[in-house]
């Protein structure tokens, strides 16, 4: 019965905070999540039996923290710093979190160094314990990005697929900038290697048929080091 009492004591305890819990998850998700319109439907939660009485809640004096980590997935563990009395108690207060984002997906065969625009991908709804890497390029990426490598047709675009949007491309002519003193002169190149912005490339001049360092300063547009 004494088991039995504690058990209901612990339950009651947590009915009674859950929701404060269940805020600063739903705040942390939020935050992580910010730019893929996450909605959560469900957060669940499991606290030890063995502490009944306890004010199982986020609320201060209590501190309540999420490993980095634990925002990837979709459960976890939050650690809970309770205070009672003098002493202070560290609680991990198992959760799992129900929950849908927005994600980005290729829906054409995107080449290496090709730009992520909205040409070549749509916008879905995703459940968020579904994605294997949480680390999605967001909506405000597109235009400003390239491929890394080859994104197949479906594929979720995630962080490690992408880089910073090529400005330059090899082979083709670009307007080198030469300055000197107080001039400023402009001539053709042909660009030797893809660049990104601020990247140093190797540029030919086809009149002297001369190699130079070039940096990229704008879209076909570099600077003669």
């Amino acid at each position: 019965m004494k088991y039995l009492a504690a058990v209901i004591l612990l339950t009651h305890a947590l009915v009674a905070h859950e929701s404060s819990l269940k805020q600063y998850i739903a705040q942390a998700y939020a935050a992580a999540y910010k730019d893929y319109d996450i909605h959560i439907t469900q957060i669940s939660l499991q606290a030890p039996q063995s502490l009944q009485g306890h004010n199982l809640s986020c609320q201060a004096p209590n501190i309540c923290t999420l490993p980095p980590n634990a925002l990837a997935k979709s459960s976890g563990t939050l650690i809970a710093k309770i205070h009672n009395g003098a002493s202070v108690v560290s609680v991990p207060i198992s959760y799992s979190i129900d929950a849908e984002l927005s994600v980005i997906k290729a829906t054409a065969l995107i080449s290496t160094n090709a730009d992520i625009t909205s040409q070549n991908t749509a916008t879905q709804r995703s459940k968020l314990a579904l994605l294997r890497n949480t680390k999605l390029l967001p909506q405000s990426a597109l235009g400003k990005v390239s491929a890394r490598s080859l994104i197949s047709p479906g594929s979720i675009i995630t962080l490690d697929k992408v880089k910073e949007r090529v400005l330059v491309r090899k082979g083709e002519m670009i307007t080198a900038i030469v300055k000197s003193q107080n001039l400023s002169l402009q001539t053709q190149v042909q660009a030797l290697q893809n660049g990104t912005q601020g990247q140093i490339i190797k540029v030919l001049n086809q009149s002297t048929q001369k190699i130079l360092r070039a940096q990229i300063i704008d879209e076909n547009t570099a600077e003669i080091l």
